[in-house]
């Protein structure tokens, strides 16, 4: 039961994600509130992994984005 959920979710939000996923692109999927709440995530260490490409910034890959909601997300039926 749990688990049929959480699969649509994921297989769905897996389909909007980008390869290199800004903050920005998270906030507008409705995976993050904010950008400002994923850079407080980052610092704490509880957010999803992310590279810090120069001239670019943060990305977070779509591997580590699914790969943290199944970890940290609780899926309500």
């Amino acid at each position: 039961m749990k688990r049929h959920n959480s699969t649509k979710f994921l297989s769905t939000i897996s389909k909007e994600l980008k390869p290199l996923n800004s903050a920005e692109d998270l906030v507008s999927l409705g995976i993050s509130g904010s950008s400002k709440t994923l850079a407080n995530l980052r610092s704490l260490g509880l957010g999803p992994a992310y590279v810090k490409i120069r001239g670019t910034g943060v990305r977070y890959t779509r591997e580590a984005i699914l790969s943290w909601l199944e970890r940290d997300s609780t899926f309500i039926q």
